[in-house]
């Protein structure tokens, strides 16, 4: 009677475990195909920024008053960036499907675009915990763009390796130094994330 209990006891188990690992699978490709959905919804958006000729500094309360729809566009990536980040911090999506969509876009909006400063300029408006999330995916996938196989000019990401690491150039030989030369580069950097 007793092994008859158990073995109920461990299908039951059984069952129940893989039942949570497909209702957790299943999660995670809803909130993917939300998150694709939401930054997808900001394309024009995103090409509307791409397009703009800001110079640093910007004058932000002088774009809300005269260009809305430039200034709108902002806030609606922004917005959607935020959302990744919190989408990402939870493990609602996978790493490399924020890595592989969103990060070099949002590397490039941050840094040559102009949204580092309406994020800031928005933080001193509304206090440090607004979009405290897209700062965060920012400083969690920053060096992603160093390591993503378009920029590399392969096919696949580096095998056993997180590209979210600590950022790693080769100047001395290159950007295709020899995989030796790599592995000892990254042997001497220290990991700082």
């Amino acid at each position: 009677m007793a092994v008859a209990a158990l073995s109920v006891s461990i299908v039951v188990a059984v069952f129940t475990l893989v039942y949570a690992l497909a209702a957790h699978r299943e999660a995670r490709r809803i909130a993917s195909v939300d998150l694709l959905d939401r930054l997808d919804k900001t394309r024009k958006d995103r090409a509307r920024i791409r397009k703009s000729d800001l110079l640093s500094p910007v004058d932000w309360p002088a774009i809300e008053s005269k260009d809305k729809a430039l200034f709108e566009s902002f806030d609606n990536v922004a917005r959607a960036y935020d959302v990744a980040g919190n989408f990402d911090r939870q493990h609602l999506v996978p790493r490399r499907f924020v890595d592989s969509f969103f990060a070099v876009s949002l590397d490039d909006l941050w840094t040559k675009f102009h949204l580092h400063e309406y994020v800031e300029w928005m933080r001193q408006q509304r206090g440090p915990a607004h979009f405290w999330e897209l700062i965060a995916l920012r400083e969690r996938t920053k060096s992603v763009v160093d390591w993503h196989p378009a920029t590399r000019g392969r096919s696949t990401w580096p095998w056993c390796f997180n590209p979210r690491s600590a950022r790693v150039s080769w100047p001395q030989f290159g950007r295709a130094g020899t995989r030796a030369q790599r592995a000892a580069v990254r042997g001497a950097v220290t990991r700082s994330h």
